[in-house]
């Protein structure tokens, strides 16, 4: 089993400032932490000499499109807007009115 015990627990709670005092809980702390680190030191005896290192799990490409202004002036701007605002039912000053989400 990995080396981990009481004091390496304390300090891993430390620093996610958690606290366990249940010492059945701690119990299984230690169990399962010593448990993962094994699992990590089995993966370090795997020979990966001739094995080539990836790139990243996908050849996939960025499917994002370039930022652009959707307007070429602010006239076509100002005429959507409106066209959207008198769409909604109520309005003030611009604003679309709502009911009230807190009264």
């Amino acid at each position: 089993m990995a080396e981990i015990n009481e004091k390496s627990l304390d300090h891993l709670l430390a620093l996610a400032r958690m606290e366990e005092k249940d010492p059945k809980r701690r119990g299984k702390l230690l169990k399962d932490l010593s448990k993962i680190l094994d699992y990590f030191n089995e993966l370090n005896e795997i020979d990966t000499e001739n094995v080539e290192p990836m790139s990243g799990g996908t050849f996939l490409t960025d499917v994002m499109r370039d930022d652009s202004t959707k307007y070429r002036d602010v006239h076509e701007h100002d005429l959507e807007r409106e066209e959207s605002l008198r769409q909604f039912p109520r309005k003030e000053n611009d604003y679309l009115k709502i009911p009230p989400v807190f009264e």
